[in-house]
């Protein structure tokens, strides 16, 4: 049996990691785990109209936040959908189709840019 495919492993890179006097390693030292941050009041309010105009696509609901990774929206859903699953399946049911609803998002982005560049 003759396999086609590189003649030479390719290299394994290790990270070196020492265990200090204050620093335990585990099997959670070396996952990536997702920053906890909390959501603000007006983005929780934008999440919940990305949720009325996108549904659960989840990459386009991430546009709207570009400080935020995939999974912390994804947390987010499931922490609001636990929290207010009336609410979360209400903005589900009332899909709008019109320009409107893409304009206040983007004016809502606008102002939420301009508060980060003043402070």
């Amino acid at each position: 049996l003759e396999a086609d495919g590189p003649s030479e492993e390719a290299p394994v890179h290790y990270r070196r990691v020492e265990e200090g006097e204050h620093q335990k390693i585990n099997s959670h030292s070396y996952t990536n785990r997702c920053p906890k941050e909390r959501w603000s009041k007006a983005e929780t309010e934008l999440f919940y109209s990305a949720l009325s105009q996108f549904g659960l696509d989840f990459t386009m609901i991430g546009y709207m936040f570009p400080n935020r990774q995939p999974r912390q929206i994804k947390n987010k859903y499931k922490a609001e959908n636990s929290r207010n699953g009336k609410r979360v399946d209400a903005a589900l049911r009332t899909r709008t189709s019109d320009g409107q609803h893409y304009r206040d998002i983007i004016s809502t982005l606008d102002l939420a840019d301009n508060d980060e560049d003043q402070a």
